[in-house]
């Protein structure tokens, strides 16, 4: 996926109503692990879900694997599906869990993060982190 692919699914995600968002689905964030060695930047992930939205669900029975080309054989590791109830919110909190969403990417070097609302993203880090830097950018203005 390219760039500006992944800024205008961004964009869209974001930009539903001014006001009020709703879903028809509840969101979920699919949080790596990384195989054990992150689950303090999941759990902090998972605290800012619940002080953004209120409270969430956690499911850790999950797997998730990935092609690794590299290494020419497929990679899984496990992963918390964090899932929020609230299927309408505002803009503000949709940005505010984007911004928490790319810090944890950040924080564990994952090279892609992977949001369901309805619909199925999977969002590169890079431009995940360009998007935040303009988010940020915003609120110092």
């Amino acid at each position: 996926m390219n760039g500006e692919h992944i800024k205008s699914v961004i964009e869209d995600w974001l930009g539903k109503v001014p006001q009020a968002i709703c879903f028809t689905e509840k969101m979920k964030v699919y949080a790596p692990t990384c195989s054990g060695k992150c689950e303090r930047e999941v759990d902090a992930l998972i605290n800012e879900m619940n002080r953004i939205f209120g409270g969430s669900t956690v499911y850790n029975e999950v797997t998730g694997c990935w092609y690794d080309s590299s290494k020419k054989e497929t990679v899984c590791e496990p992963v918390k599906v964090i899932e929020v109830g609230h299927n309408c919110s505002t803009k503000l909190k949709l940005e505010e869990m984007m911004k928490a969403v790319t810090q944890y990417a950040l924080d564990t070097k994952q090279d892609a993060i992977s949001i369901h609302n309805g619909k199925f993203y999977i969002a590169d880090r890079e431009p995940l982190f360009t998007k935040y830097e303009e988010l940020r950018e915003e609120v110092k203005v």
